[in-house]
């Protein structure tokens, strides 16, 4: 579904990205991992056509993205901080109606934001009753429950998450945890899951990517990923990986 083909990045002669080329085939569950400045961000950025490659090409259901301006419509994402303001006039409902607009030309034209998928998406994530309460009223957790239900009223086909369990209290990034890995189980959605959190890592991510000064340091199955690999990774001692991956299985 997502080919991503010899992506390189580079601003003021800095390589962002280096060389980076994955494969992720429709319904699967990847975690993108590592420590931050590694180009996790970056690298979804270029999935969605925020950002155009400086070499390389990304290609999105056999089609390639070339272009600045966000094309994704089968390509949701959440992004790791959205709302940095805390007053924001919108009720949840309004914010998930944003799902349904897709910029074009400097312009936005209405898309699939109807009733019907919006109450569809609030269900799925369980948030129907908050559905008109203002945004700036709601926990941390319901902010990100809002942000996915946006992405999902489109009827995505891919689900790209940046730290969304980050700046969360334990509760809610269990309870986010539990509802990313019920959507990909139900929905048989695509997800790529970007975090530093490896103690909170979906029991149900079947591949995982490390991701170091830009560059893929490894992209292997869940179970053959070594502590050796992510010591290298984190560039840490071995024997004090505990600080980093918490009660992660290795």
């Amino acid at each position: 579904m997502i080919e991503i083909r010899n992506v390189s990045i580079i601003r003021e002669g800095i390589y962002i990205l280096k060389g980076v080329s994955l494969s992720i085939k429709k319904g699967e569950f990847v975690a993108i991992v590592g420590p931050n400045g590694a180009g996790k961000t970056t690298l979804l950025d270029v999935i969605t056509g925020f950002i155009k490659p400086t070499e390389g090409v990304v290609v999105i259901n056999n089609k390639r993205s070339d272009t600045k301006i966000y094309t994704g419509e089968n390509i949701g994402y959440v992004f790791q901080e959205e709302y940095s303001r805390s007053n924001i006039p919108l009720t949840v409902e309004d914010v998930v109606c944003i799902g349904g607009y897709k910029r074009s030309g400097g312009s936005f034209f209405h898309l699939k934001g109807n009733p019907g998928l919006i109450d569809k998406a609030l269900e799925e994530v369980g948030i129907s009753n908050l559905k008109h309460r203002n945004v700036s009223n709601l926990s941390g957790g319901e902010r990100r429950k809002v942000s996915i239900a946006r992405e999902l009223s489109r009827e995505v086909e891919a689900l790209l998450l940046d730290e969304v369990l980050a700046n969360l209290d334990p509760p809610a990034q269990i309870d986010i945890n539990g509802l990313i890995q019920r959507l990909h189980e139900e929905l048989g959605i695509t997800i790529v899951f970007v975090t530093h959190l490896l103690h909170y890592l979906p029991e149900r991510v079947e591949r995982i990517v490390g991701l170091k000064n830009g560059e893929v340091l490894f992209d292997n199955p869940r179970s053959r990923i070594t502590s050796g690999m992510l010591a290298e990774l984190y560039g840490c001692d071995e024997n004090k990986l505990s600080k980093y991956v918490g009660t992660f299985r290795i």
